[in-house]
């Protein structure tokens, strides 16, 4: 059972982080526009996703404030919903990040790690951060029915993990690999040090993971 923010975003902090990628791939140098009413976040004046509104931080007060607890703003309750939901489930799990309405920012705690364990509990595309003078809102883009464009899990997993573990100090690389491989549906076994991720019957990644579970090598096999 989990029962703390930093197991959640072992759990889905790589998933998020590749589709942050793919995020980045798609829009390349972009412009958004954020329409409160509509529920929408349009990209280049092309690419629009519906969004539900996580919180912002604050720059002056280095503080993020979940969106529910932000009274001011008036945000339409149809877009606090899955905020709602993880505060629900914060205090059913008793993880007080995800219930408390304003929380201090750090290196562990922040709009961003918020959001990568937002994106993998409510089931979101991806997550946006949008900056403005003072701040930044954090959203999660929640079109139904659309995917990535991944024709070959192996070779992303293979090019995404190494960057995901060198960017965010994780406390296990081998909790993270294992749920990153279930994020792809890969059949997951594991045998001493190594997990290994199937695909398709025949391909195969392995990783092997030292006494403190951090990551030693990483290969493909076709």
């Amino acid at each position: 059972m989990v029962t703390t923010f930093a197991e959640l975003l072992l759990d889905h902090g790589a998933a998020a982080f590749d589709q942050q990628l793919c995020l980045s791939e798609l829009l390349g140098e972009h412009t958004w526009w954020f329409d409160m009413e509509a529920g929408t976040l349009e990209f280049n004046e092309t690419l629009t996703f519906p969004v539900q509104i996580l919180g912002s931080e604050s720059d002056s007060s280095q503080t993020w404030l979940w969106s529910w607890a932000n009274a001011e703003s008036h945000i339409p309750e149809q877009l606090l919903q899955d905020a709602l939901e993880l505060a629900a489930f914060g205090d059913r799990a008793a993880i007080a990040e995800l219930k408390q309405p304003q929380l201090s920012l750090s290196d562990e705690i922040n709009g961003h790690a918020l959001s990568m364990v937002a994106s993998g509990l409510c089931k979101a595309n991806a997550y946006y951060c949008a900056p403005y003078a003072g701040g930044a809102l954090f959203v999660l883009l929640k079109q139904a029915n659309y995917r990535w464009p991944i024709d070959d899990p192996i070779a992303r997993i293979a090019f995404v993990f190494p960057q995901f573990i060198s960017t965010f100090a994780l406390s296990n690389h081998r909790q993270a690999f294992a749920y990153y491989l279930s994020f792809y549906n890969l059949e997951v076994s594991e045998r001493e040090n190594y997990v290994l991720g199937r695909f398709n019957g025949d391909r195969v990644i392995t990783a092997k993971f030292d006494q403190n579970q951090r990551l030693i090598e990483l290969t493909t096999q076709d």
